[in-house]
């Protein structure tokens, strides 16, 4: 049982429920294989970029 359900009252009911398309995904996922692409080549200043790379990804991921 979800917290709206939980917190309805007598003779009201969920009419609809939403969920996110797989769409809005895409980007974190483009910007966390650039950021393993950055991992990859190995050298100190590739691996500062990754990680800037992997926080975009968690960041868009988190906002969508």
């Amino acid at each position: 049982m979800s917290y709206i359900e939980k917190n309805l009252m007598n003779g009201e009911n969920i009419l609809y429920r939403g969920k996110l398309h797989w769409v809005v995904f895409v980007w974190p996922v483009i910007w966390f294989i650039v950021a393993i692409m950055f991992f990859s080549n190995g050298s100190d200043t590739a691996a500062v970029f990754g990680g800037l790379f992997v926080f975009i990804a968690l960041g868009t991921g988190i906002d969508s």
